[in-house]
């Protein structure tokens, strides 16, 4: 899974700054440290669909809560 150049992420409406390294074995994957999972208040469990506009990687909706 490879995006452009990505300085922020999004859940919902919220937004918070990011830095993203890519990883070969996990090409279908992204692994989010917990503090910023649980201030963009996103649940430990469930799948999401990921998308990538103007430098924003957008999380949602979330499937499974």
């Amino acid at each position: 899974m490879k995006f452009g150049h990505v300085n922020t992420l999004s859940f919902g409406t919220l937004m918070l700054p990011c830095e993203i390294q890519y990883s070969q074995e996990l090409k279908e994957s992204i692994l989010l440290p917990q503090e910023m999972a649980n201030r963009l208040m996103i649940p430990n469990n469930g799948k999401t669909h990921l998308f990538f506009n103007d430098g924003t990687l957008h999380l949602g909706p979330l499937i499974g809560i």
